[in-house]
């Protein structure tokens, strides 16, 4: 659509607007107010169009002339019905409706005091009103802040404490773990010094025999007894089932499940020197490093790198030493035999400790006594390997 085709349009539509309003009754006329108000910037947008059409109708050059004789027509008849709409404007409506926007307006400024008086005392009101809310919601808000600071800071004391409680647990072990360390080597030394004596009889009783009876009573409850005494069981089973097996025969000290059996019960480290572990040097800690860390073992193994501390089970060469490895693992299946005919004694509710330390002795003599039997008659099948 042109501009001047939009200008037309207008022009239509302003001169129905002028007769509806000519046609309104005199009680009706205020009901037109809405229409004459948005008249009058149609007036307003048709006066600058057509003093822009009349500037170029008052060019006499047809060579200064760019509208053709049919657009200045065009432009001539939306002029000259402008002038007359203008002329209704001016002289008819705008007399009866400036007064009746007149009137509108003062009612509407008495509304509006009424109304600003209404919305200060509503406002007031909401002050008021909000300065209590503000008052509930910041002391509400403070008090939100200072639970959040005590949660804070009962997480920090907490975190604290179990920080301190981690590091005092962990120095309790080291220290723990050093006198193992202490007692497994001194085991080793006193050991060491023997000379013609039985090596079976001397292991079954001053190892085997009495670290089960100090471990008896050791243990505050029976229920822990036999529980250790399984678990040495399940050791001694695995090695036995599989020679070749390392990771069986290597043990961290401070490991959390075998610390918290056997950490604080030295005398079963009596039990486990019978069997034969000692305490692993650091020529062994770097070999086992080694063949452990290998791709065909495929086991993780890193903490083998760091200062704790190992028992290592040390065992004669099956190689270079087959006899007497043989001797070992017979030694190793009958300690096995002995542990778990003492753990068959957890089904006798009414046995005392003094009662189950004599009946250990008794046990340690007969698996003894049938085991030399059994080596002195060359029946090596009766005893499993």
């Amino acid at each position: 659509m042109t501009e001047t085709q939009k200008t037309l349009n207008m022009l239509e539509e302003v001169e129905f607007i002028v007769g509806e309003l000519l046609e309104l009754n005199k009680g009706d006329i205020s009901k037109g107010l809405d229409d004459y108000i948005s008249l009058r910037s149609k007036m307003d947008f048709l006066m600058r169009k057509t003093r822009k059409y009349g500037k170029f109708l008052s060019i006499k050059d047809p060579n200064r002339q760019i509208y053709g004789p049919k657009m200045l027509d065009k432009m001539r008849n939306m002029c000259q019905r402008f002038e007359i709409i203008d002329q209704i404007f001016e002289e008819q409506l705008n007399p009866i409706f400036e007064s009746i926007e007149a009137e509108y307006r003062r009612k509407l400024l008495e509304l509006d005091a009424n109304e600003r008086k209404k919305k200060e005392e509503e406002l007031k009101k909401r002050i008021e009103e909000g300065v209590q809310e503000t008052y509930l919601e910041e002391k509400a808000r403070r008090m939100r802040l200072k639970e959040k600071e005590d949660e804070e800071l009962r997480k920090k004391n907490e975190l604290d404490r179990l920080t301190q409680e981690e590091i005092s647990k962990q120095n309790r072990i080291n220290d723990v773990v050093n006198s193992l360390v202490t007692y497994v080597n001194e085991l080793e030394y006193e050991y060491g010094k023997l000379v013609n004596v039985n090596e079976l009889e001397y292991t079954l009783n001053n190892y085997i025999k009495d670290g089960v009876v100090k471990l008896l009573f050791e243990c505050e409850i029976l229920a822990n007894f036999y529980l250790s005494l399984e678990k040495i069981s399940d050791l001694i089973g695995c090695i036995l089932r599989d020679p070749s097996d390392i990771k069986f025969r290597l043990i961290r000290l401070s490991n959390d499940s075998f610390f918290q059996l056997f950490g604080e019960r030295k005398s079963s480290f009596l039990i486990f020197f019978g069997i034969g572990f000692r305490i692993i040097t650091q020529k062994e800690k770097k070999e086992y490093y080694e063949i452990l860390s290998s791709k065909d073992l495929n086991l993780n193994i890193s903490r083998l790198n760091t200062g704790d501390s190992y028992i290592i089970l040390r065992e004669p060469d099956p190689v270079d030493q087959y006899e007497l490895w043989i001797f070992w693992m017979r030694k190793l299946d009958l300690i096995n035999n002995i542990v778990k005919e003492i753990i068959k004694l957890k089904y006798d509710k009414d046995l005392s400790k003094e009662s189950i330390s004599k009946v250990v002795e008794n046990i340690v003599i007969e698996f003894k006594s049938n085991y030399e039997c059994k080596i002195n008659e060359g029946d090596d099948n009766k005893v499993n390997i």
